[in-house]
């Protein structure tokens, strides 16, 4: 691991412990610690994505409003992020159909979401692509789970 990297995780661990322990947090409380921790992650692998946080998505029907996006520079949203407390699990988190099922339309868009209870990262990944109109897309389904 890089020194860079080692430093932006033991920023996040000692911020989120800080946070934690408040009697005042909410889940919106730990997006500038997330995102600055996968912000570190993706400069130390080259990847073109940026993440952010409070965004709001155009979906068929309305808007959806993601905890974090991992977008590019040109707005093309790479992976939905959900985020929960600590008291919820990250399986908690992935089975959810909370919210008319914000998770399964998160895979349907993209085909991973990345789910965080703060103490730990999964990525939930739909692995049946298909093609429609010409473009290829996925279709939601729970298919794994890795944490």
């Amino acid at each position: 691991m890089s020194d860079a990297l080692l430093g932006a995780a033991s920023e996040y661990v000692a911020q989120t412990r800080r946070l934690n322990s408040l009697g005042s947090t909410t889940e919106e409380t730990f997006y500038p610690a997330i995102r600055d921790l996968l912000s570190a992650i993706l400069r130390t692998q080259d990847l073109p994505f940026e993440v952010r946080t409070g965004t709001s998505e155009e979906r068929e029907r309305g808007t959806d409003r993601p905890d974090f996006v991992l977008a590019d520079a040109a707005l093309f949203v790479g992976v939905f992020g959900e985020v929960k407390k600590s008291d919820v699990s990250i399986g908690e988190i992935a089975d959810s159909t909370d919210r008319d099922d914000q998770i399964g339309r998160y895979l349907a868009r993209t085909g991973v979401v990345l789910v965080s209870n703060v103490r730990g990262f999964g990525l939930l990944v739909s692995a049946r692509p298909v093609i429609d109109g010409g473009v290829f897309g996925l279709f939601d389904g729970r298919d794994a789970v890795l944490g």
